[in-house]
């Protein structure tokens, strides 16, 4: 499974996500995007295989700019990271038809679980701490375990 990621640079939980991508995938199939021009071309090239993308939109300014390419994104699977909660920036989200959609200010386990499960790289999210930073796993378990609390799960 390849995982294209995009997120601003200058964005700190994109690069907590980046962390957890490169965990779940080993480094491997996988390409970050640090422009959404650079993502935008990539998503014109072909496309062979399994892909998923992973954006983290770091302002509703961001996230408009993105919906620009949304026509690129048809049969790929979306994971789609928020700046906030608000309406409007949820119901553009939704126009991306994700998969799975959270939010900047959400703890990095429900992400790593969906991905996980999405990239077929089980990890363990008790590695998590509370602030989305990694940390060693506790001894004798390494099992992928789901999270509790609510579910952002869209389905299609």
């Amino acid at each position: 499974m390849k995982v294209l990621f995009y997120a601003n640079p200058q964005n700190t939980f994109g690069h907590k996500v980046r962390e957890l991508i490169t965990t779940l995938t080993g480094g491997r199939e996988e390409e970050y995007f640090q422009t959404v021009e650079d993502l935008g071309l990539r998503l014109r090239q072909p496309m062979m295989g399994n892909f998923i993308a992973v954006i983290v939109a770091a302002s509703r300014e961001e996230l408009a700019h993105i919906l620009t390419n949304w026509h690129f994104f048809l049969g790929i699977r979306i994971v789609l990271i928020l700046p906030d909660r608000e309406e409007d920036t949820v119901s553009k989200g939704h126009s991306l038809r994700p998969r799975f959609m959270s939010y900047a200010d959400r703890a990095l386990k429900e992400l790593a679980a969906v991905l996980g499960k999405m990239i077929g790289s089980p990890m363990d999210i008790h590695r998590l701490d509370n602030r989305c930073s990694l940390v060693l796993p506790p001894a004798g378990n390494n099992v992928l375990q789901p999270a509790t609390g609510g579910n952002n799960v869209t389905s299609r």
